[in-house]
């Protein structure tokens, strides 16, 4: 049974992170590269450059760096942040 209240809570959480210029996701990371997978079908490159980056780590998100994606590895040999929550947006230019 969904918990309409927790439901409501997420969808909400999801419009304050796209009013504030995030792009919401799933990280992908394939061939030494980190993409980002949205809802519509897009898949986003990212680029350390370019975008701010932030994984869900339980109800928050946290920054992080395409090379701690990359370089994150289990004991297993799995990506550590791949299939995570995502969110991305425009660095901004001083």
């Amino acid at each position: 049974m969904i918990d309409l209240h927790q439901h409501m809570q997420d969808t909400i959480s999801r419009l304050d992170a796209i009013i504030d210029g995030w792009t919401l996701g799933r990280l992908i990371i394939e061939d030494d590269h980190a993409f980002l997978a949205i809802e519509i079908g897009e898949i986003i490159l990212l680029d350390r450059r370019q975008f701010e980056i932030e994984v869900r780590n339980g109800d928050k998100f946290v920054p992080v760096t395409v090379q701690q994606v990359l370089n994150s590895i289990s004991t297993d040999g799995w990506n550590l942040y791949a299939g995570l929550d995502c969110r991305i947006r425009q660095r901004r230019v001083a």
